[in-house]
């Protein structure tokens, strides 16, 4: 199997074990990983490893398995817009949908509309029909959402993301996988470009 997030050869550990449950098998499996972690790369793995459920790593990263090195986290915008007079996300809720979102810090003024507009280009094959934006600068919104929101939306954004300024906010509004596939790479793709992650840093979950 040769995916990106695949070795090359298959690994499999087997354990057997009587009258245990779901916690004793992630202890067991985290004292095995601390140990190599140890043995092979000489690091001291933090334990406990952080746990997290399957639906907060969807939800939150769009994938199960998280890169947890960095934030930019996926936020959940349906409450905001359910009543939008932008028929692209009220009408992707009304018809059982969401709108969710990411802010890309200091994403302003890197990307261009062009840049953007590849964005768009390249979620496609994860089946979103668009990706729609907005850009805060000095107080400001600015794109081709802006004229949309309301006061009410604004005042929603910037609590929901803590934007400070100079951000680029995007938003994919569909079903739940296509949304959630769409936003788990375009985290990755912008969390790459904008240098955010971190090397030599390991965050197990």
């Amino acid at each position: 199997d040769l995916r990106g997030d695949r070795q090359p050869e298959f690994t499999q550990i087997d354990m057997e074990t009587s009258f245990t449950d779901e916690k004793q098998v992630q202890d067991y499996t985290e004292g095995l990983l601390k140990k190599i972690m140890k043995d092979v790369m000489g690091i001291d793995l933090k334990t406990p490893i952080k746990r997290i459920t399957w639906n907060e790593a969807m939800n939150k990263y769009g994938s199960d398995k998280p890169d947890t090195r960095y934030e930019m986290f996926i936020h959940d915008l349906s409450p905001i817009f359910k009543d939008s007079d932008f028929k692209v996300f009220s009408g992707a809720i009304a018809d059982g949908g969401y709108v969710k979102g990411i802010a890309v810090k200091n994403g302003a003024k890197q990307y261009s509309r062009k840049k953007i507009e590849e964005k768009q280009d390249y979620i496609k094959r994860y089946h979103a029909k668009g990706l729609a934006w907005v850009k805060y600068e000095d107080g400001e919104f600015s794109g081709p959402v802006s004229r949309f929101l309301t006061d009410e939306n604004k005042e929603a954004l910037k609590k929901e993301f803590d934007l400070e300024g100079g951000e680029l906010v995007v938003f994919v509004a569909d079903k739940w996988k296509v949304v959630t596939d769409s936003l788990d790479h375009l985290r990755r793709e912008f969390a790459k470009e904008t240098g955010i992650i971190p090397e030599n840093v390991y965050d197990f979950v």
